[in-house]
């Protein structure tokens, strides 16, 4: 537009011929110029509120749909006793992890009896990771030296079959064979480490080093039906790189290649979310942007976490549906969806899937936590069932595979280390 403006007025004064015109424009010119720059503003200001209508296309908020509780409720009871529950493979048998956190076992209510899966022979080492996909049961036995402060990057993977009662070695993770810094050992440490399974298909994080002794990290899937290996993602490793935990349901694995950057006073993150078919063997890109970490999926449905313009303080969880195209993602989870006891700040944290249903960790509430539903996007709020005065309302949802339905809430006695455990089994 400018430069057809110029020329012609570079034809009018040629026209003239008068060397002054090239100075001093007439009032045409002038209205002319009037002209072009409003048109010229009008058009940024579009491509702005066109911006904006995108953005808000990536990123719109789902409408709060509330079902009735009790509706899903299967079955609840109370225990206080030194058994850990975190698992239910029915209605009636759990499995469990023991108090001293050295073994895993299987509880079966129903018939009064306790069987031992595994445990824990060496006093350096703590079970740390669970994860359960109807028939195998996962773990990670990691290296505990100095306390849980110690970063280690020394684990095994193990799997467990509830059906013939077999152990599986599956991977390991060892400080010799990568010669980890303290960066390294933080990535690779089994405190923060989430294993994830579905139909007997298991993936994980690990490390792997080439020929010429560069140091890759990748995302690795272990098939315990046919006993093979495939290396699903594989980047160099670098300094603030990481990948988040991959998550499996059916033939599709999600993970996230996230970016940490610190100042002295902020600390923000980017993320890019990827989504593989294993059948297929396509991987692609599915995050709008850099704002998504933490992905978790079920069905056809992926849950991610929201860093706004890279700031955690600032968190959502959105959900998308890679049934449909082009990929939306909604905002399920956000400050405005339920009321905050004794507190204006709202936080969330580690969103997971169990039994098609969504959970997050956040701060406490007024009258209860909510979960949604991807069976039918809906929002469920669970309710404090029996509020009793010297009680906290201190509330952990285990749910941290795709396939069981339990949660748990724990509440403490006021000034005693009495634990009561509330167990709820939803349909």
């Amino acid at each position: 537009m400018k430069k057809r403006f110029v020329k012609a007025n570079r034809n009018k004064i040629k026209v003239k011929g008068k060397m002054h015109d090239l100075l001093k424009l007439p009032k045409s010119a002038e209205k002319t110029h009037l002209i072009t720059f409003v048109f010229v503003i009008s058009f940024l200001l579009c491509q702005l509120l066109l911006q904006i209508v995108y953005a808000k296309d990536f990123f719109e908020y789902l409408p709060k749909n509330e079902g009735n509780f009790n509706n899903i409720l299967l079955k609840t009871f109370k225990k206080n006793t030194d058994e850990n529950l975190i698992f239910t493979i029915d209605p009636d048998r759990f499995i469990g992890l023991s108090n001293n956190e050295d073994a895993y076992f299987i509880k079966d209510f129903k018939r009064n009896y306790k069987k031992l899966i595994y445990k824990i022979t060496e006093k350096n080492f703590l079970s740390i990771a669970e994860n359960f996909d109807g028939r195998y049961f996962y773990w990670i036995e990691g290296e505990r030296r100095k306390g849980y402060l110690y970063q280690s990057c020394n684990w095994r993977l193990y799997a467990y079959d509830i059906s013939t009662n077999t152990i599986y070695f599956i991977d390991k993770c060892s400080e010799t064979s990568i010669s980890a810094n303290d960066d390294m050992k933080a990535k690779a440490n089994v405190m923060w480490r989430d294993i994830f399974a579905h139909n007997g298909k298991v993936v994980y994080l690990n490390y792997e080093k080439d020929k010429k002794g560069i140091i890759y990290l990748v995302v690795k899937l272990f098939d315990l039906k046919t006993k093979k290996y495939s290396i699903i993602e594989k980047i160099p490793e670098k300094e603030n790189w990481l990948i988040y935990p991959p998550s499996i349901y059916g033939d599709n694995i999600v993970w996230c290649i996230s970016n940490i950057t610190e100042t002295h006073t902020m600390r923000t993150e980017s993320g890019e979310i990827y989504l593989y078919n294993i059948k297929k063997k396509i991987k692609t890109k599915i995050s709008p942007n850099n704002e998504l970490v933490m992905p978790r999926i079920y069905k056809n449905y992926i849950i991610a976490l929201r860093h706004i313009n890279g700031i955690s303080s600032q968190d959502q969880i959105v959900l998308c549906d890679i049934s449909k195209t082009p990929i939306r993602w909604k905002i399920i989870v956000y400050p405005e969806l339920y009321s905050v006891k004794n507190s204006n700040m709202i936080t969330f944290a580690d969103p997971y899937i169990s039994g098609g249903y969504l959970s997050w960790y956040g701060n406490y509430l007024k009258d209860g936590i909510y979960i949604f539903s991807l069976n039918d996007l809906k929002y469920y709020r669970i309710p404090y069932l029996k509020p009793q005065k010297g009680y906290s309302n201190y509330i952990m949802l285990y749910s941290e595979n795709p396939s069981t339905n339990l949660f748990i809430r724990s509440y403490f006695k006021n000034n005693t280390n009495e634990k009561y455990s509330e167990y709820l089994i939803l349909k």
